[in-house]
């Protein structure tokens, strides 16, 4: 019987490690994604490289649709995980 128990507990404490290490792993990748976000956004469109209607929709979808999805990534997604 307390040998079933060992076993036990030295398969909660690989889980634990494993938990761990996937801790840190994230960690590191939630601060890559925070260091790039700045590409959602690049290159910056000026009235020299591109101008008009299109060129505010393009920066409207860019601004509301994916850095605004890259935020709740690197944000709440990162910390629920």
């Amino acid at each position: 019987m307390l040998v079933y128990y060992y076993a036990l507990l030295s398969k909660k404490e690989g889980e634990v490690a494993r938990l761990n290490a996937c801790q840190s792993s994230l960690g590191e990748k939630q601060q890559q994604f925070t260091m790039n976000e700045h590409k959602c956004l690049e290159p910056e469109l000026s009235p020299t490289t591109w101008h008009g209607r299109h060129a505010t929709d393009f920066q409207a979808i860019r601004e509301e649709g994916i850095h605004t999805a890259y935020l709740e990534i690197v944000g709440s997604q990162f910390q629920n995980v």
